[in-house]
């Protein structure tokens, strides 16, 4: 019998069961045997890598999580951990990353015209990159983390 390397663990198990030529029947209880141990197994050694927290909302407290989430265009569940850990980090959630990943690229390509125009005419440039380096970093700051510029 061709051995799958992704189930050589089940067929180790049923070894056994198949040389003594068991039935249909047998083969599915053990089959079913072994998912389970290997279920119980799973969730020993993911509790022990992972804690898990449980928290109960009242209407009101869940319609508000709810409703942030899908602002946030994240499930309930992933809103409260991302959440709760920027707040503890300090940090900010912003409602859309895809907005300001494209104030991002239009902050740098602005740097990068400007820095175009100060090659061409001469102006002094490195102050007028500087300004502008300073500019987009407060923006860009003022985008992740608005909470920490007040």
């Amino acid at each position: 019998m061709k051995q799958n390397k992704r189930h050589k663990a089940l067929y180790e198990f049923l070894h056994p069961f198949l040389e003594s030529g068991a039935d249909a029947e047998t083969l599915t209880k053990a089959r079913k045997e072994y998912a389970k141990a290997y279920k119980a197994k799973w969730q020993r050694e993911h509790r022990k890598a992972n804690k898990r927290y449980t928290i109960t909302f009242n209407k009101s407290e869940q319609r508000i999580i709810d409703a942030i989430a899908v602002m946030h265009n994240r499930k309930p569940a992933v809103f409260i951990k991302e959440a709760s850990l920027a707040y503890c980090n300090k940090k900010y959630l912003s409602l859309n990353e895809n907005t300001v990943n494209t104030i991002k690229e239009l902050l740098t390509m602005n740097y990068c015209m400007l820095q175009q125009i100060g090659e061409d005419n001469e102006i002094e440039s490195s102050k007028l990159l500087s300004i502008t380096t300073s500019l987009e970093n407060k923006i860009l700051e003022a985008l992740t983390n608005p909470k920490q510029m007040g």
